[in-house]
């Protein structure tokens, strides 16, 4: 069995068992598996993981894992050339960091990072950043 196919029969199992709580890790799975997409360049299948993995993650109230998913949503955006979406997603993420006085750990943010870089800095705006759930 591939790995992606490997960890959704995964979560669907734990879901099934009783051994997924609200402890993230059905949030956390989702994401890790929007990640291996997103590092196999499968943009279109990480935006929908992405966007799976940020639903539950706002439900069990996981605001780092929400802000994980908004950072990978912004690679994707970057990567299709959606240049106002990528920096208004990334903008959320970095308004989030400031305001919880930290960045995300170097190794999770740089593979988002990577892929914004070249439509960094943000320009200016008179538009007031999203929150990580409006983003």
């Amino acid at each position: 069995m591939n790995g992606d196919l490997f960890g959704v029969g995964l979560a669907d199992r734990m879901r099934k068992d009783g051994t997924l709580d609200d402890a993230g890790w059905e949030g956390a799975i989702a994401h890790s598996l929007a990640d291996l997409e997103l590092y196999r360049g499968s943009n279109g299948i990480a935006r929908d993981r992405y966007l799976d993995a940020a639903d539950v993650s706002i439900v069990q109230q996981i605001p780092q894992q929400v802000a994980l998913c908004v950072g990978g949503l912004a690679a994707v955006a970057a990567r299709r050339e959606h240049t106002t979406l990528a920096l208004r997603l990334w903008g959320a993420l970095e308004a989030w960091e400031h305001k919880r006085g930290g960045r995300l750990q170097a190794f999770e943010r740089s593979r988002y990072e990577e892929a914004v870089a070249t439509l960094l800095p943000v320009p200016a705006s008179n538009d007031p950043p999203l929150t990580l759930e409006d983003a």
